[in-house]
């Protein structure tokens, strides 16, 4: 299984050959209260990581989504995902360009988990997060370095936040992801995940491919 991206945002969009960064805060997205990282199980203060699970090959760490790893993991996907789906930014208009930027940023404020997951050696080699959308939890940016797909750490991720979904009193999880994203899909059909219609904010964009999976109790 090589599965390796969860949404279908590739991070970044091309204009004029430069790589915009869209991980700021966006004024389109719903800001909820702040929560103390303690009640969000996070990191409490004073550390910087939370071992949530381990096993013979992966550890799975609950860090902050400003964490140097998860920004460096982050930038990775970008990389790779924006090669995907070059040639149709290229095709975007301002209009489209500015819609877009608004309607994948991610707003720090509205995550509420952001995990890795760490190889034997200590390395970070795979992020995925959980961001409340309206009243729904939302699965953002999955992704596991080539180096180690297919060796069930794109599966310890999602099932870490599958975990969190359950003790957060979540019915269920969403998720986007895009149509040149295959080997996502099919990780998150094996492991569950149904396809739903596309929902807000993707709804302007139909190479989306939308999921859901439904959670039993904690």
């Amino acid at each position: 299984m090589r599965a390796a991206h969860g949404d279908g945002g590739a991070g970044w969009v091309r204009r004029a050959n430069a790589e915009v960064r869209r991980d700021a805060p966006s004024a389109g997205l719903p800001v909820l209260p702040a929560i103390s990282v303690d009640e969000e199980g996070r990191a409490p203060t004073g550390e910087t990581e939370r071992v949530t699970h381990s096993d013979a090959s992966w550890s799975l760490l609950q860090v902050d989504w400003h964490d140097e790893r998860a920004i460096a993991l982050r930038a990775a996907m970008d990389d790779e995902l924006g090669a995907r789906y070059a040639d149709r930014f290229d095709e975007f208009d301002a209009e489209t360009i500015e819609r877009f930027d608004r309607d994948f940023a991610v707003d720090p404020e509205t995550i509420v988990a952001t995990v890795l997951v760490v190889d034997p050696t200590g390395e970070a080699v795979g992020h995925a997060a959980l961001r409340a959308l309206g009243d729904e939890l939302e699965v953002k940016r999955v992704f596991v370095r080539t180096s180690v797909r297919g060796r069930g750490a794109s599966r310890a991720l999602m099932g870490e936040l599958e975990r969190i979904g359950r003790e957060r009193g979540a019915r269920r999880l969403i998720l986007q992801t895009g149509d040149r994203q295959q080997d996502a899909v099919t990780l998150y059909e094996r492991i569950g995940y149904t396809p739903i219609p596309i929902f807000a904010p993707y709804l302007g964009f139909d190479f989306s491919l939308c999921f859901e999976k439904a959670l039993g109790p904690a």
